[in-house]
């Protein structure tokens, strides 16, 4: 991931979240096993969470009424936020969230099979809307040199100044002959 693109997701992060967090956070190298997992329906393609805290960035399908897929907006990107006492609830993603920490653009894949998609900090690397042999969309990803769902990605930053400075992102992912997790870490 070039520097850049990694300067303005993690500045899109520190302004939607001025909150403070929790300590100890310097110290973590892997995931944390606290984390809540999005419940997981027929419309979940993967997520994403910082270390920031617990809340999380949700990608779904984005269906009409019928079943059909939005073709023009094919992911429904939103926080399902946890607060520390009460239940989960969904808020949208904002403008300035959309549009540089975790918003996406998609075209139709050239081979006709579902779409091509770039995460707004992230256009290194293609996600693949796909449909699976059952006609339903699942997210591929190339993750350590194989074509695998994509499941979830992790962002460890530290916010100790003004502006965060990202350690690593982390991405997770299903090898689809195995089932065995796949991950791969950029470091930054």
């Amino acid at each position: 991931m070039t520097r850049h693109l990694l300067i303005l997701f993690f500045l899109a992060i520190f302004a939607a979240n001025l909150m403070g967090q929790d300590p100890g956070w310097e110290k973590l190298t892997s995931l944390p096993t606290d984390f809540p997992k999005p419940d997981k329906t027929k419309k979940s393609l993967f997520y994403l969470q910082r270390n920031m805290n617990k809340n999380t960035i949700v990608y779904d399908l984005n269906c009409y009424a019928d079943g059909r897929i939005n073709e023009k907006d094919p992911i429904d990107v939103y926080w399902m936020r946890y607060p520390k006492d009460g239940q989960p609830y969904r808020r949208e993603i904002s403008w300035t969230e959309k549009q540089f920490a975790y918003g996406y653009s998609s075209k139709k894949a050239r081979d006709g099979n579902g779409f091509e998609v770039e995460l707004a900090p992230y256009d290194e690397r293609k996600i693949h809307l796909k449909l699976n042999a059952n006609g339903e969309y699942e997210a591929f990803m190339n993750i350590k040199g194989k074509d695998c769902y994509l499941t979830k990605l992790y962002v460890y930053a530290n916010y100790d100044n003004w502006w965060p400075k990202v350690i690593h992102v982390d991405i997770y992912g299903k090898d689809p002959k195995t089932g065995a997790t796949v991950h791969e870490r950029y470091l930054n």
